[in-house]
């Protein structure tokens, strides 16, 4: 799910409140706008494949380990066990591994993010020139974003989750402050 949202704050020549603003007041009181974006989603269903390979086949999947319960708590964390890998083997040579292409069950971390900006808009000159200046804040809750875990049996992490970063560090919060005129 995503959406924009854009509120021009009622206060100015024009507007509901302080409409008889004289031009100092107007200016400061004014053209002024909120804004703010948001994306949710949630996570994929994971693929487990196997740490084998045929020739000429591509899709072999893990055996599923019967009565292993794959749920397990994650802490939110880079590096934590998502799912219980203990729940995974290779299949054996020949085999092709009774897991799903996907597990529904099994789904990678979800993601949020919320952008939040304020702006303000003059007339110079008139209506001649327009400047606008404006304050943007790009992941403004300050959410870590991660990548689904590793879900190749055998290898040294996995089940676990890796960070969206190639570097282990999540994105932060990014602000950015601009000037626009129009003439």
């Amino acid at each position: 799910m995503k959406g924009y949202v854009l509120y021009e704050l009622p206060f100015g020549r024009g507007k509901p409140l302080k409409a008889d603003a004289g031009p100092l007041l107007n200016a400061l009181l004014g053209g002024w706008n909120v804004s703010g974006g948001f994306r949710y989603s949630t996570g994929t269903p994971l693929r487990i494949p196997a740490n084998v390979y045929y020739p000429g086949i591509d899709n072999v999947y893990a055996n599923i380990v019967p009565g292993c319960d794959i749920h397990q708590h994650y802490n939110g964390q880079v590096g934590a066990a998502y799912f219980n890998p203990t729940c995974f083997a290779n299949p054996t040579n020949g085999e092709f591994g009774d897991a799903p292409g996907y597990l529904a069950q099994l789904r990678s971390p979800g993601y949020a993010s919320e952008d939040l900006g304020v702006s303000k808009s003059l007339s110079l000159a008139g209506d001649r020139y327009q400047m606008r200046l404006y304050f943007q804040m790009f992941n403004a809750l300050n959410r870590h974003r991660f990548q689904g875990p590793n879900t190749q049996v055998g290898t040294a992490d996995f089940g676990k989750v890796l960070p969206e970063d190639l570097n282990g560090l999540p994105r932060p919060r990014v602000g950015q402050l601009g000037v626009r005129l129009s003439f």
